[in-house]
């Protein structure tokens, strides 16, 4: 180019290449992907014809993202080019030349941004047509799902419009289905579930503030501010639907069959509720995580206490476990004194933390029956929900934990 040619000897640019060379390789740990884009870009700087030079840069940009490249790692190359091509410029410098960088270096990002935003759009629309295909498929119940789709179907929209190189389509708030919807059914849900209720009524808003947000920012061609505005866009899609499927969860928790003496579910519901649950955390990209819970020494109770003392202390812990888990968790008495729980949407480690809770409320809570303080404990294994296994394979990983914990002591957690 000829500005940068005019006033920065070809020594020196050589020099600001090989610096940033050093510097992907000690901040970025892939930096080797990005190498040849910093040849690309060095070579591009060669380039006269300035309408051409920007073409190209757009296509540096549509590479990138093709070969899945991250923008941010790429977007540190032109960070640094310009800085140190201010920096090196001598202090003599008139203040117009300096604009004119200025000018030229905030050009080139736009167009290296917009060529990464076309293929980006793309790969994104394919991605959720794939995954809206999936959840119809999958044939998810409740009626909220028809919600989560619909604002896959204003993504989907926008991101059409993106690499046509349109006008974003906003979906107003007040035209939205969802939104009509949640304002019908607000202050009945707000009695069962408040909390939830008002996160996702705010997740929604700020949806579509970000959908306005981003067209204003599409139609000024601020490319960079599109990419990091979608990214957020998708994020809030995906909440939609984690909240979405928490509710309908607790609301099909309430119609499950439920045992009779502890009031927690059956293992008749256990299979279909993973089922789903594991539709849902593969569309979401969220985790789940298993709790084997087992009271030890329960057969001693039986024999000195009786069965009936027997059943009450089932039933307090059956308290005590539920007191300690959310309401779109799943707790099951998996039969006499074992207990399976369901997190969705919890990692081991968190998991753990429950199971801790648990735990340690069972030790320290002795039970009352007729007159006599019975003490009881209880092992639990903690495994995380791998997709790729089965069901069964998934139970027997937490129960081989669970099996791990009796043998090495009782009264402890095995993840």
């Amino acid at each position: 180019m000829k500005l940068i040619n005019q006033y920065i000897p070809q020594n020196k640019i050589e020099i600001i290449f090989k610096e940033l060379e050093n510097f992907l390789k000690n901040e970025i740990s892939g930096y080797k992907t990005l190498l040849p884009y910093v040849e690309k870009f060095r070579k591009l700087l060669n380039e006269e014809d300035e309408n051409l030079f920007f073409t190209e840069l757009e296509s540096i940009g549509k590479d990138c993202s093709k070969n899945n490249v991250l923008y941010i790692e790429t977007l540190s190359i032109i960070e640094f080019l310009r800085k140190s091509f201010t920096e090196i410029m001598p202090d003599s410098t008139p203040f117009s030349t300096i604009k004119k960088f200025e000018t030229f270096f905030n050009k080139l990002e736009s167009s290296f941004s917009k060529g990464f935003l076309i293929e980006q759009t793309k790969k994104d629309y394919k991605d959720f047509e794939e995954f809206k295909q999936y959840i119809q498929n999958k044939n998810l119940e409740g009626e909220f799902y028809y919600y989560f789709s619909t604002h896959i179907d204003y993504l989907l929209t926008c991101l059409k419009s993106l690499f046509n190189y349109d006008y974003c389509i906003v979906a107003i708030i007040e035209t939205c289905d969802f939104g009509e919807w949640l304002k019908e059914r607000k202050k009945d849900l707000l009695k069962e579930e408040p909390e939830i209720i008002e996160k996702m009524e705010q997740i929604h808003n700020n949806f579509h503030k970000l959908l306005t947000l981003l067209q204003n920012a599409y139609h000024k061609q601020q490319y960079k501010k599109v990419i990091f505005l979608f990214e957020e866009l998708k994020n809030n899609a995906l909440w939609i639907g984690n909240k979405i499927s928490i509710l309908n969860s607790i609301l099909v928790l309430k119609k499950l069959r439920k045992d009779p003496l502890t009031g927690l579910l059956t293992r008749h519901n256990l299979d279909v509720i993973i089922e789903k649950q594991k539709d849902i955390i593969s569309v979401t990209g969220g985790k789940m995580s298993i709790l084997f819970i087992d009271i030890d020494n329960f057969k001693k109770v039986n024999d000195i206490y009786g069965h009936l003392a027997g059943d009450k202390v089932l039933k307090e812990v059956s308290e005590i476990i539920l007191s300690n888990i959310r309401k779109s968790d799943y707790a099951f008495r998996y039969g006499g004194e074992e207990f399976l729980v369901i997190l969705p949407y919890t990692s081991k480690e968190e998991a753990y933390k429950i199971a801790e809770k648990i735990r340690k409320e069972i030790y320290e809570t002795p039970i009352i029956y007729d007159n006599y303080q019975i003490h009881i404990t209880a092992s639990i294994g903690v495994s995380e929900f791998d997709l790729k296994k089965s069901i069964k394979e998934n139970l027997e990983i937490a129960d081989k934990k669970l099996y791990h914990a009796k043998k090495t002591g009782k009264n402890r957690i095995i993840i």
